[in-house]
């Protein structure tokens, strides 16, 4: 079976074509199972609705062939015989003496009632007849037929209220009365039932299969195009624009990347013009220009380095996304969907997603940065808990190298009011990269919170820096050691977006290192914030 889904289905196919046949077998499956389950259920009504006429009609049948068992005579059951077998479905009629005595037999025999095994049996041992005489009972059923019996009871005269009645008392039972009725008219009416509600289900499953088809064009096609996008922009001249539609992720996604372009193309231009201006004064101004055109240079090799890490970057998490999801969709669809499995392979899913959105929101805020439309916005913080939130955040990464975390928090008690969303990028930021510079050591992070500051640490025992490779952390696009890119990965950008956040909050990174000893990075924020205090202010004045 894997064998052919796979030739079916190559790896290499888009997910829009794997959701869909998965989600098509699906619903055909779902509409198989409910026309099984409509016809079974139809054919039960059906047949119980069979049962009970047949019991009616048996004792009406014995209750008029009282005076046939009661004088032994067959003539004086002919009419009642007649009339009972006028009824759609009646096979055959009997009526049997209270030894078990075929007294009367019309109908299609093959129901004689001397070879009919329920009635052989219960001439032997009497359990067909002595379950009888309790009333009419269903006493025999195969694919074809329905058997019923019924007790035959002397009548008399009920003198209190003028009425013949049945004396049912076992030393007045005369005998029973047998019909059977034929199921071939079930029978047909199931199998139609069934090729009928297998049809409609299996109309309606593919109408809802083109809706979904149409449903699942339109989240699908704004993605494809988005990666295509992305995956072309190496070899374009000039950058491009996606347009933004589809889902609300996707619109995000586009809006990003269109963003992203801004922010390169807004560098290319004043790279350009800052060429220009050199390019007039070359002839007067030959050492100046020489030294600006180094750093045009300069800056046009970080801008191309950090387009190819950048597009690394992206496409990675990128295939992770699609490729166990791919893996999640097969498992499904084989058959071996372990829940376990499935779970893990979409946690690494779910991480690649925070890893891409991260890297994207990494270049957005450092625009917003730069262009100086970052504000603070301070709310009530409980330091505790944005350790925990902190803490699970960076944690899996922590554990990928074989690392140990360890979490020193103490507060005075008093209220903090703090930016929470960015305070917490600063520290995921710095734990981020402490855990990717650390394995099979420890990672310690400190929070010290007094009245009129905040003090935060993250210690490491990894791989160190020199005094050189310090001055370098907090620019952007650059690491402590260009080569560390290769081996560790990353855009350069989260220490840079760490340094001028703090700044934001009246703070500022400082970094204490050696190599091979281990880094520690810390900052003061002074309280309560600028922004906070006005705030204050302005409640105490209205």
């Amino acid at each position: 079976m894997r064998a052919l889904l796979r030739i079916l289905l190559p790896p290499g196919r888009g997910f829009k074509h794997q959701i869909m046949l998965l989600v098509s077998v699906g619903i055909l499956l779902l509409a198989l199972v409910s026309a099984l389950l409509t016809a079974w259920v139809t054919a039960k009504n059906s047949r119980d609705y069979l049962v009970e006429q047949g019991l009616q009609l048996t004792e009406s049948f014995a209750e008029q062939s009282v005076l046939a068992l009661l004088f032994g005579s067959a003539e004086n059951a002919e009419d009642v015989v007649a009339s009972t077998l006028s009824f759609p479905n009646v096979m055959h009629v009997a009526l049997l003496t209270q030894e078990g005595r075929v007294l009367l037999h019309e109908g299609d025999h093959s129901f004689d009632a001397k070879k009919n095994p329920d009635t052989i049996k219960g001439n032997r041992r009497g359990n067909s007849l002595q379950g009888s005489k309790r009333g009419t009972v269903l006493f025999s059923e195969t694919h074809d037929y329905l058997s019923f019996r019924s007790p035959i009871f002397e009548r008399r005269l009920d003198e209190r209220i003028g009425v013949i009645v049945s004396d049912k008392q076992p030393e007045n039972l005369l005998g029973f009365a047998d019909v059977s009725i034929s199921k071939a008219a079930l029978n047909s009416q199931r199998v139609t039932t069934v090729v009928q509600n297998i049809g409609v289900s299996f109309v309606l499953a593919i109408l809802i299969l083109l809706v979904l088809k149409k449903i699942l064009s339109r989240i699908t096609t704004p993605l494809s195009e988005l990666s295509n996008l992305m995956r072309e922009q190496d070899a374009e001249t000039e950058t491009s624009r996606v347009v933004v539609k589809g889902p609300i992720e996707i619109q995000d996604m586009a809006r990003a990347f269109n963003a992203m372009m801004d922010v390169l193309d807004e560098r290319d231009l004043r790279l350009k013009n800052q060429n220009d201006d050199l390019e007039n004064q070359v002839r007067v101004r030959t050492l100046e220009l020489v030294g600006a055109r180094d750093a045009a240079i300069q800056a046009s090799k970080h801008k191309s380095a950090f387009l190819a890490n950048m597009s690394h970057e992206l496409r990675t998490p990128m295939n992770a996304v699609l490729g166990y999801t791919g893996m999640v969709i097969e498992d499904a669809r084989d058959g071996s969907f372990n829940v376990d499995s499935c779970i893990s392979d979409l946690n690494r899913v779910e991480n690649a997603g925070k890893h891409l959105l991260s890297m994207i929101n990494n270049i957005l805020d450092l625009a917003k940065i730069e262009a100086g439309r970052m504000e603070l916005e301070c709310d009530r913080v409980d330091i505790n808990e944005l350790a925990r939130q902190v803490e699970d955040t960076v944690l899996p990464l922590i554990k990928n190298g074989q690392n140990k975390f360890e979490a020193d928090v103490t507060s005075d008690g008093s209220i903090l009011w703090m930016d929470q969303v960015k305070l917490r990028q600063i520290l995921v930021n710095l734990l981020s990269n402490a855990a990717k510079f650390t394995e099979a050591g420890t990672i310690t992070l400190k929070i010290e919170h007094s009245v009129d500051a905040l003090f935060c640490s993250v210690i490491d025992t990894g791989i160190g820096m020199d005094e050189e490779q310090q001055q370098r952390i907090f620019r952007a696009f650059k690491q402590a050691d260009m080569t560390t890119t290769k081996n560790f990965g990353g855009t350069g950008l989260g220490l840079t977006i760490s340094q001028r956040l703090c700044a934001l909050m009246g703070g500022n990174i400082e970094v204490q290192s050696a190599p091979e000893k281990g880094s520690v990075l810390y900052f003061t924020l002074p309280l309560p914030l600028q922004e906070h205090q006005e705030a204050a202010d302005a409640a105490l004045a209205s």
